[in-house]
């Protein structure tokens, strides 16, 4: 392929974006609609139709997400021997260009970062689809610094192109993000996808995934056998719930896993009293949510698994052998290619706006956290829910900004009333009538704002929910 070229009679390449085992990514312009997109391009060499169709169909089912954490996908189909994707363009750049250049992120911003991947994901398995390449390369940031996952279905395609996951075992996929179960050729699931986050949330961290070889080999066999690097062994200054956090979303055993997504949909670690709340994954008749043991405290020395599971791991041996010809192809060591990110990483270009569609998937929640004791606190915890949607995507657009502003103001008007005056014994310092009337008309405008942003589409109905009873919960201290 070269500049110029039409994809499908409408797509015009202009500018390679990466290049990389499973294909190529092009910013090119859709000529029918007049506007800037970025075109992933894989090889069906090796595909029969029933994989080209299941292709197409999963490419579907991801182009009805949206969500502010997954990228929007336009069209995807066949041109000849090449199969596309059509994605939003995003001017980037990724979460591997951002490492690389700035080094390890700060704990606060990888768990920020790695909480929306979760979001996005939680979206995506819930309507059955997996992502199977979760990666740093495949996380761009948007015009407005959110993470958007990027090359849904195209890793199934690259499963079947060549390989036939299903007659001999293979799998494609990056060998440094390969959960356990893909490195012994089994079918991935949603814990699969969870992997390799923690697996990308390592490499936030500290700069490098948890397990590095020289041969792709060597790794693979890392994933199966050895207990992974806990964060905390590679460097300092992390909370304590995040290095629990990484090491669970590590886990051999998959169903661990759900709690270190949990956990980075918090925040943090769970209140006193709170129950755990596990996420969703994609339907399946034979899975049973199951609250995992609560991490064993960190070790002195470097852990072992037990001779019973290596021994397992060794009868794997024959099919890792199968499953690193297909991952060598996968030349981990290079940078990986920036996905949809647009070229105006590289130049200066300016990047194509994006549009920001209203989210689904329900952010993290406070539910079990103890109740407010004063009336500071449940205007603390108004706050704090407003800013958790406003992250998540639970808020959008200007309803996001609205309510945040409205929430600046209740803040204001309680600080310049000074409350604090004896209530009811048991009331925390409940106010008098003045204190009524001054906070009164914030907490009637914050509701306004927020049927208004539902009735726009701008609010999820977890979102409303969540802010209303947090509302609520100041009212009942006027």
């Amino acid at each position: 392929m070269s500049p110029g070229d039409l994809l499908a009679g409408r797509y015009e390449l202009r500018s390679p974006i990466g290049r990389g085992a499973s294909g190529e990514v092009w910013q090119a312009r859709d000529t029918a609609l007049q506007r800037d997109v970025a075109v992933k391009v894989v090889s069906l060499a090796g595909a029969d139709d029933a994989e080209t169709a299941r292709f197409q169909q999963e490419a579907r089912t991801a182009a009805s997400l949206n969500h502010p954490h997954v990228v929007g996908v336009y069209d995807a189909g066949t041109d000849g021997d090449r199969a596309f994707l059509v994605m939003e363009l995003l001017p980037g750049p990724t979460l591997a260009t951002l490492v690389r250049e700035e080094g390890p992120l700060a704990p606060e911003r990888a768990a920020d970062l790695a909480a929306q991947a979760a979001t996005g994901l939680e979206a995506a398995h819930r309507v059955g689809v997996l992502h199977r390449d979760v990666k740093p390369g495949n996380l761009v940031l948007d015009a407005r610094g959110r993470v958007r996952l990027v090359d849904f279905g195209i890793a199934r395609l690259t499963e079947a192109t060549g390989t036939r996951l299903t007659a001999t075992g293979m799998v494609v996929g990056s060998a440094s993000y390969l959960s356990p179960e893909q490195a012994r050729g089994d079918a991935a699931t949603p814990a699969s996808d969870h992997y390799a986050l923690g697996c990308t949330l390592m490499t936030l961290l500290t700069g490098e995934p948890p397990f590095t070889a020289e041969h792709p080999m060597a790794v693979l066999r890392q994933h199966l056998d050895e207990a992974p690097p806990r964060v905390s062994d590679r460097r300092d200054g992390v909370p304590a719930w995040l290095d629990a956090a990484v090491d669970d979303l590590l886990a051999k055993d998959p169903v661990r896993r759900a709690a270190g997504v949990a956990a980075l949909q918090r925040g943090g670690p769970p209140s006193p009293g709170a129950t755990a709340v596990l996420p969703d994954a994609a339907p399946s008749p034979s899975t049973t949510a199951v609250l995992p043991p609560p991490p064993p405290p960190p070790p002195t020395t470097r852990r072992r698994l037990p001779v019973g599971m290596l021994a397992a791991a060794a009868l794997a041996a024959v099919v890792v052998l199968v499953v690193v010809i297909a991952v060598l192809a996968q030349d981990d060591d290079a940078p990986p290619p920036d996905a949809s990110a647009s070229t105006s990483e590289r130049s200066t270009a300016t990047p194509t706006p994006t549009t920001d569609d209203p989210g689904t998937a329900p952010p993290a929640t406070t539910d079990g956290a103890a109740e407010p004791s004063t009336l500071a606190d449940a205007v603390a915890a108004l706050r704090d829910v407003v800013a958790q949607e406003a992250r998540s995507g639970g808020l959008e657009g200007k309803t996001a900004d609205d309510l945040t502003k409205r929430v600046e103001d209740l803040q204001k008007a309680l600080e310049d009333d000074k409350p604090g005056k004896p209530g009811k014994p048991g009331k925390g310092g409940k106010g008098g009538d003045d204190e009524d009337d001054t906070l009164a008309k914030p907490l009637d405008e914050i509701a306004r704002k927020l049927a208004e942003g539902q009735e726009k589409g701008e609010v999820s109905s977890s979102a409303a929910d969540r802010i209303s009873s947090a509302v609520d919960g100041v009212r009942a201290f006027l």
